[in-house]
């Protein structure tokens, strides 16, 4: 309580007070300050802008994107994607009014998955899994999830560009391509047309400079699922998937593939044939071009589903499967790595490049995580010239540039195992290594 006789001024009589202009220093002081206010708080809004409609891990085999830069600093003037063409119909044109043919495959063909670093990194950035959150989506409704897809669609091409002047011919696809794609019809975006359109013309280069696209949708898409809802859920997902391979213009083959794991066992419920009979029912659910288009993988872990369990599946319902030589480690189901890998050949219809997925370990990390770069050499068993071999790093297109030697490899980093996010006996096993 103030003293008696005490006055405190209220807001009106404040505001009526003449003010005392500062000294010409401090003006030039407060003025700095106001426009560093601003710029951070702009700076604020672009970074949770970027956090909801960045890009987004779907499933530890696809998108592992790399840190990002802690934001700060001068701006950096935008930057052109290091292609010496642009992606356009023009170019199209051009390329087919010169009869160009691609060149024989490499030997072997190796690809990567979803993430282009060194185009990630760019300013503005250019990549294809832009995605927003579900408040988001609710505010902002499908004139805005058009907006994220077109940009992801764009933004295919430049890495379909990139991809040819490096001469890789295999490329996974983002599954976000076209983000909530499973929750609604795509004809639904006020941008359809528009997306249309450039995704065909990402499928009219894909296939001028002999590339090869795949998917290999979220974790969470499960065929399998005891759950009807949940089924369901997975079948509008996968048939999204197929659509965006119609827009790009491919005929329903494996040769682009849409690869999804059999998923959880469910052995409350009965056997593994029982979970991968299930799978094969909710299988011919799906529309014919959908089935047309899938393939199953081998999984990582000791009881789940092995290349040898898959065997049943694919007498059940012909769908080809996809080894995973870094999973065949952990769950052999009694084969050896050459026996399985050719059981998996033999499934391919003829006249289709079987795919396989190769992978290393990296001390420091769980021995199922996937290293950084991958060192070699490849046991491919004799079928180097054969099949199609995705390479599963978590840095993208620098571990298949690596592999093949046109850039260095790092060394690892070395190992603290007192912080390495391990089991005792695991971290154990490395010391000895």
């Amino acid at each position: 309580m103030g003293r008696a006789g005490s006055h405190t001024p209220s807001a009106n009589a404040l505001a009526a007070q003449p003010v005392t202009p500062l000294p010409p220093p401090l003006q030039a002081a407060a003025a700095a300050a106001k426009a560093a206010a601003a710029a951070a708080a702009s700076q604020a809004e672009e970074a949770d802008k970027e956090a909801e409609d960045g890009s987004v891990e779907e499933d530890g085999e696809e998108e592992e994107e790399p840190q990002k830069k802690k934001r700060g600093g001068r701006r950096r003037a935008p930057q052109a994607p290091p292609i010496q063409e642009v992606p356009s119909e023009a170019l199209l044109e051009r390329l087919r009014a010169e009869g160009y043919t691609p060149p024989p495959l490499p030997v072997p063909n190796l690809g990567y998955a979803c993430l282009n670093m060194d185009l990630r990194e760019l300013k503005p950035p250019v990549f294809t899994s832009r995605d927003c959150i579900k408040r988001t989506l609710d505010a902002k409704g499908l004139p805005h999830l058009g907006e994220l897809c077109l940009a992801n669609c764009k933004d295919l091409l430049t890495i379909i560009q990139w991809n040819h002047e490096r001469g890789i011919r295999l490329f996974r696809m983002s599954s976000v391509i076209c983000p909530w794609m499973g929750t609604f019809d795509l004809e639904q975006l006020p941008q359809y047309e528009e997306i249309k359109s450039t995704l065909r013309l990402a499928g009219d280069l894909a296939r001028t400079y002999g590339q090869r696209l795949t998917f290999h949708p979220s974790h969470f898409v499960k065929l399998a699922a005891p759950d009807d809802d949940l089924a369901a859920k997975s079948i509008r997902e996968l048939e999204a998937h197929s659509q965006i391979m119609d827009l790009l213009g491919y005929e329903p083959s494996p040769w682009n593939k849409i690869n999804i794991h059999v998923g959880g066992v469910y052995s409350q419920l009965g056997s593994k044939e029982d979970t991968m009979r299930r799978w094969a029912d909710n299988f011919a659910k799906l529309s014919p071009a959908c089935r047309a288009r899938m393939t199953v993988e081998n999984d990582d872990r000791p009881g789940s589903f092995s290349l040898q369990d898959l065997l049943f599946l694919h007498e059940l319902c012909g769908v080809p499967l996809v080894f995973d030589f870094h999973h065949h480690k952990f769950c052999t189901g009694g084969l050896s790595e050459r026996d399985a890998f050719e059981a998996a050949i033999r499934t391919w219809p003829e006249g289709v490049r079987p795919v396989c997925h190769w992978s290393d370990s990296q001390a420091g990390r769980k021995p199922h995580a996937h290293s950084d770069y991958v060192r070699g050499p490849l046991t491919l068993h004799g079928w180097e010239d054969r099949v199609d071999v995705m390479i599963e790093a978590k840095c993208k297109e620098r571990a298949l540039l690596g592999l093949r030697g046109d850039i260095p490899i790092p060394e690892d980093p070395p190992v603290d195992f007192e912080e390495a996010p391990l089991g005792t006996e695991e971290a154990v096993a490395l010391r000895l290594l």
